[in-house]
């Protein structure tokens, strides 16, 4: 199994979550103390099922959510260094802003303001996707702290 095959890593997953089933299935013991039972508990199953779905879900939404994180800090480097550029220049140099295929003549100082609106847009965007992801990344702690618990439960009420 190659770890970038996604196909491959969702089966591993699913054939993990299966054997987990399976696991506490037989660690039910029939009350007549017979030998153990094969049967998987539906409620379960289905609780690990919703729990995979919404793990590949949400750390696909986190891939995403990093992939435009990457970009935005690209995107606000660039304009860093642009306002470096254009910081160090006389303020007699004629100064052109690019509008679509054009290039306007702008005071440098309207230029510099732009850039730094520009650089303040792409570090609040930065925050939010932070922010997000954080909020994501807390979202799958807690379901899958969830299912432990409801693991954890039956064990307990087996035993009794």
């Amino acid at each position: 199994m190659w770890l970038g095959d996604e196909t491959s890593h969702k089966e591993h997953i699913f054939s993990l979550l299966v054997f987990s089933c399976n696991l506490l299935a037989f660690e039910k013991k029939e009350k007549k103390g017979k030998e153990m039972t094969a049967v998987i508990d539906p409620e379960l199953t289905k609780a690990f099922q919703d729990l995979q779905v919404q793990v590949l879900a949400t750390r696909e939404k986190v891939k995403n959510l990093e992939t435009e994180i990457a970009v935005a800090e690209r995107r606000k480097l660039i304009s860093e260094i642009t306002k470096k550029t254009v910081t160090d220049l006389k303020p007699e140099k004629n100064c052109y802003l690019a509008i679509g295929r054009t290039f306007v003549r702008k005071p440098r100082d309207e230029i510099l303001s732009q850039i730094d609106s520009n650089i303040e847009k792409i570090s609040e965007q930065i925050s939010t996707l932070n922010q997000t992801k954080e909020y994501h990344n807390t979202k799958v702690e807690e379901t899958q702290n969830n299912i432990r618990e409801m693991i954890q439960q039956r064990k307990n009420s087996d035993k009794k």
